[in-house]
């Protein structure tokens, strides 16, 4: 009965696999997906059944949980070419989301076990391209983010210089406290200076007075 009951689980896992494998070559890979964890519930230790499960999340444009799928994988064991076939998909889950260091580990690691993969050597070349392109933009952007932080401290500079122009302009000039006995002082000199004033007006009137009259001939 236990060899009869294994051997009947052992059926219904290679029915889903199957089956998820014609699902995937018809582009339906939701319900590939669907029926390789089917067959993982069945047998969760098949290798086929999760690796097909990767590579369906992987056509659904789920780059990380596809490298979650391989990653478990890993630590199987497997022959070294499954596990180059491994390495290899987790390099372009890597590089569908453009984390291209991590692909190129992924690729590295490949070829160590399969050296003659020349897709993994094509990819990992394209990879290491691409890292040079990110990391050049990543330095432009972090000299434009600087130079326009740069430019806006000038700016601020500025306006903090102009605010404080304004400021002095319009600060009224403070007034002198002047004592009872200064302000005394001044009157007093402003009445003699008138008085003085005074007197010398009346001396050219006076002179006036007694100057001849000029007759016109």
């Amino acid at each position: 009965m236990i060899l009869f009951s294994v051997h009947t689980i052992a059926q219904e896992e290679r029915k889903y696999i199957r089956k998820g494998v014609k699902e995937y070559n018809e582009n339906k890979f939701e319900e590939a997906e669907l029926n390789f964890r089917k067959a993982l519930d069945l047998n969760s230790s098949s290798f086929e059944a999760g690796y097909n499960t990767g590579n369906a999340l992987y056509k659904q444009d789920k780059p990380a949980d596809a490298a979650d799928k391989y990653m478990n994988l890993l630590n199987k064991d497997i022959s070294e070419n499954r596990k180059a076939d491994l390495y290899y998909n987790i390099g372009n889950t890597y590089l569908k989301s453009k984390e291209y260091q991590k692909s190129i580990d992924a690729y590295k690691n490949a070829l160590k076990l399969r050296p003659d993969d020349e897709d993994a050597r094509y990819n990992l070349a394209w990879a290491l391209e691409h890292l040079q392109e990110q990391q050049q933009n990543q330095n432009q952007d972090q000299q434009q983010n600087q130079q326009d932080e740069d430019n806006d401290q000038q700016e601020q500079n500025r306006e903090q210089q102009a605010d404080n122009n304004q400021e002095e302009e319009n600060t009224p000039m403070e007034t002198k406290s002047l004592s009872r006995e200064e302000i005394e002082r001044i009157l007093q000199a402003l009445e003699e200076k008138e008085e003085q004033v005074k007197e010398k007006v009346d001396r050219e009137k006076a002179k006036a007075r007694s100057a001849p009259n000029e007759k016109d001939w």
